[in-house]
């Protein structure tokens, strides 16, 4: 297991690097991805932030911030959700997955090409699911991958559980991180949310690990309910280049409890065997 460790930026350097911004809309046949791109957009590394079922790129926004003190950030709205949440039609994880894909390569990349660039794809929750379908697919999408609470164990695959699970986290998380989930859940919709669920359910992310052949980290906060201790641990060890580590004191949305632990975490990666 991995554990944090302290950066070794000094806050002169994190303080010049220049931020910028950049909103961009792709279409993929009938789905729409949104992407915002923030950070030090001429960095060769890029984070892609994929979000979790229901949510939309805001809650990533203290992790992006953290990230994008010395690299490139894409933050993602999947189609139907966040503003895209207007969009017609449903995507099961595959059809995600592919429109990720595409809608990355639509997007130019601002590093000088003599730098070593590289692509890390970070899920957190459902997200996790459509970054190890799209890795099991297209094995060159990225570099690296960190995979954030991720769903979903298959000896706990039922809405039921899964909702009582998530109150229960709830009472964990800080007043924000719940406000951005309310506020995201009323935005996606009731029929789109249980439409996506169902989909989340049906996927078999267990069958997949072992076709990721790219270094990555499973991450859990150690208060997280959904991504339980044993089931990250068996992630990590059905993927060919896996580890983990776990965030002390952290519910699910850690991405918005310990945004500076998991920025450290996403930089550092995993170990090459």
């Amino acid at each position: 297991m991995l554990t944090p460790a302290p950066s070794a930026r000094s806050a002169a350097d994190l303080a010049a690097a220049p931020l910028r911004k950049a909103r961009h809309l792709i279409a993929v046949g009938d789905a729409r991805v949104g992407i915002l791109e923030t950070g030090v957009l001429t960095a060769p590394t890029t984070y892609v932030l994929v979000h979790g079922l229901g949510m939309s790129m805001r809650y990533f926004t203290d992790l992006a911030d953290e990230l994008g003190r010395d690299s490139r950030v894409l933050r993602v709205d999947l189609h139907g959700f966040g503003t895209r949440s207007h969009e017609q039609g449903d995507l099961d994880i595959p059809e995600h997955a592919d429109a990720l894909v595409d809608a990355l390569r639509g997007i130019p990349r601002r590093a000088p090409e003599s730098d070593a660039r590289e692509t890390v794809l970070v899920g957190q929750s459902m997200g996790c699911q459509i970054v190890v379908d799209a890795l099991a697919r297209y094995p060159h999408a990225a570099d690296r991958a960190v995979l954030i609470g991720p769903t979903t164990d298959p000896r706990r695959r039922s809405l039921l559980g899964h909702a009582a699970r998530l109150g229960v986290d709830g009472t964990r998380e800080p007043w924000r991180a719940n406000k951005v989930v309310l506020r995201e859940y009323a935005r996606a919709g009731v029929r789109r949310y249980l439409v996506t669920a169902a989909f989340m359910f049906a996927d078999k992310i267990e069958h997949k690990l072992s076709r990721v052949r790219v270094p990555t980290l499973v991450v859990r906060g150690a208060k997280d309910m959904i991504a339980r201790d044993d089931w990250v641990q068996r992630m990590a060890h059905t993927l060919p280049r896996g580890s983990w580590a776990e965030v002390p004191g952290a519910p699910h949305l850690t991405q918005i409890t310990h945004p500076v632990t998991v920025a450290e975490l996403c930089r550092r990666g995993t170990p090459t065997p």
